[in-house]
């Protein structure tokens, strides 16, 4: 939960807070993020944490955020939504507190996510490298720690398509061992690991 925390600070601080206000402005409340590469659900439930934070009466919002990954064995853990006390460690108190219901199992505590995160958050398998089976587009896409897996020429093609899927404004993240140098993607840098779609 809440890995390479600064684009939570990043999402917290700068993006979430002008995303918003644009968004009340034009009234157009539809705010959309994909967590490509989700694994077990971590990062989209730490997505769906932080943005509710900052939403002003979320209710009112349609938030929505998808989780894929290639692997249905990892999307199971995400959908069942259910750690062990030391995986939620880097969840603030607060956020433990109303997120979280504590689970007494044979091997020690566990925490199950609530049904108000659950509910936001849609797992679906997915493979990277074929089509993509919705139309965005999103405000946000986390793609962390999954491109160092490709070759460039197959980086090159995946962000590329990304951009396709940002809306304008958009921004894309990547993993901090990750850099777009060197691949045509059209999208502006904004700071390490960071980048936008039209102007930074």
């Amino acid at each position: 939960f809440f890995r390479e925390p600064k684009h939570f600070e990043f999402l917290e601080r700068t993006a979430l807070p002008k995303l918003i206000q644009g968004k009340m402005e034009e009234r157009n409340l539809r705010l959309r993020i994909w967590s490509a590469g989700c694994s077990t659900g971590e990062e989209p439930y730490s997505l769906a944490m932080c943005v509710l934070s900052q939403l002003p009466d979320d209710a009112k919002w349609d938030f929505k955020i998808l989780a894929t990954d290639i692997s249905t064995r990892v999307l199971q853990v995400g959908i069942n939504g259910v750690y062990p006390r030391d995986r939620i460690a880097k969840v603030p108190a607060n956020l433990q507190k109303m997120y979280f219901r504590k689970q007494r199992q044979q091997n020690g505590e566990a925490y199950e996510v609530s049904r108000k995160l659950k509910d936001i958050i849609t797992f679906r398998r997915l493979n990277l490298k074929e089509s993509y089976p919705f139309s965005g587009p999103f405000d946000f896409i986390f793609c962390r720690n999954v491109m160092i897996y490709f070759d460039k020429e197959t980086q090159q093609h995946l962000v590329q398509k990304m951009a396709n899927y940002l809306s304008v404004g958009g921004y894309l993240m990547v993993g901090h061992s990750e850099s777009l140098t060197g691949l045509q993607h059209g999208l502006s840098y904004v700071q390490p690991s960071v980048y936008r779609k039209g102007k930074a």
